[in-house]
């Protein structure tokens, strides 16, 4: 059941839904590391020869999807394994003051490295309300392309949001 239903059934009336839903934007993030550069260069986030030039030296963004639904670039982090590293540290810092968290890994063509992120999580975070796996939608992979490892979380200290 998801969040506005229970609020609903709670009684809610739509307004209070909505701006109930829409103060979750401040408990949530996510991130992306981008292998395969490529798909950038083909959508016009990168210049032909910024991603030529990310290609040799082996950048991976990491990407923010932020408060406002929109895709920025985080950071640059040479090697996909130093990238995914920095991306857990990210969700961690970012969590480590609250109690109940949601964590998602979010993956496309990424299965095995997902749920190696999932178990990473897992041990490593206190906070694990649940830990959840999912591939990433198509309107997000159009602009981001394939081979894509993500991670994000719902903080539900104050909420029972999943």
């Amino acid at each position: 059941m998801h969040y506005a239903e229970k609020l609903a059934l709670s009684g809610q009336n739509v307004e209070a839904i909505f701006q109930k839903v829409k103060s979750l934007r401040t408990l949530m993030n996510a991130y992306f590391v981008v292998d395969d550069l490529k798909y950038l260069i083909k959508n016009g986030r990168l210049s032909n020869i910024t991603g030529t030039i990310g290609i040799l030296a082996k950048i991976k963004p990491i990407l923010n999807l932020n408060k406002e639904g929109k895709i920025t670039t985080k950071e640059k982090v040479r090697t996909h394994f130093k990238a995914v590293e920095r991306m857990f540290e990210l969700i961690k810092d970012e969590t480590k003051d609250y109690k109940k968290v949601t964590y998602m890994v979010l993956h496309t063509n990424r299965l095995e490295d997902a749920l190696i992120f999932k178990a990473h999580i897992e041990k490593e975070m206190q906070n694990v309300k649940q830990v959840l796996i999912s591939t990433i939608t198509p309107t997000v992979g159009a602009h981001i392309g394939s081979k894509i490892l993500g991670a994000g979380y719902v903080i539900e200290d104050d909420y029972d949001i999943l």
